[in-house]
């Protein structure tokens, strides 16, 4: 979910975003965007100093879900339920945000029951090709998921992993303390 998965999402995006760049674009969009994403997002998105001066490879996967959720005029229309509802069929990027949610976002522990595994893999394994081979070209994601399942787990890699894990939980850490705080103050 935290590499495949996130460049999967930058691709759609990168191939949405009109050629003239994502910061124009950014701005262009931000009343709509404003409105619909929280604060901590909105804050990477437009900085109090000036404008967003990074790249999609600056954003992580709940951020690039709701750029593909909320950015008007690229062409991703909702699934028949709407996002962030339990999506259909065709509802790929939403069904991908629900497994990162349940598998990784929001939980208590760090385990999966080898059956609850093997689930959300082969949601994830239909989702991913069906994203690619609908909105990009080549088969790069497809590799990609398939060759994370028979992957080895050696020291340094393990070492990379919990890094990254512990990067995006002290970043959701965060998002929950300004939602606490945005909330004492209503």
């Amino acid at each position: 979910m935290i590499n495949v998965c996130s460049d999967l999402l930058r691709s759609v995006l990168k191939d949405k975003v009109p050629p003239r760049g994502l910061t124009a674009f950014l701005q262009s969009e931000r009343v709509h965007l404003c409105k619909n994403i929280e604060s901590h997002p909105r804050q990477i998105l437009y900085p109090s100093c000036g404008v967003f001066t990074g790249t999609l490879m600056d954003l992580d996967f709940t951020l690039l879900y709701k750029l593909i959720r909320n950015i008007q005029g690229i062409n991703i229309p909702p699934h028949q339920k709407g996002w962030g509802r339990t999506p259909d069929l065709s509802a790929n990027i939403d069904r991908l945000s629900v497994q990162r949610n349940e598998a990784y976002g929001h939980i208590p522990t760090a385990s999966l029951s080898d059956a609850d595994f093997n689930g959300r893999w082969a949601i994830i394994r239909q989702s991913v090709p069906e994203i690619e081979t609908g909105t990009l070209t080549g088969d790069t994601y497809i590799t990609a998921v398939d060759a994370l399942l028979t992957m080895s787990m050696d020291p340094d890699t393990k070492k990379s992993y919990i890094q990254e894990l512990d990067k995006q939980y002290k970043a959701e850490l965060e998002v929950s303390a300004i939602v606490q705080e945005i909330k004492g103050q209503l």
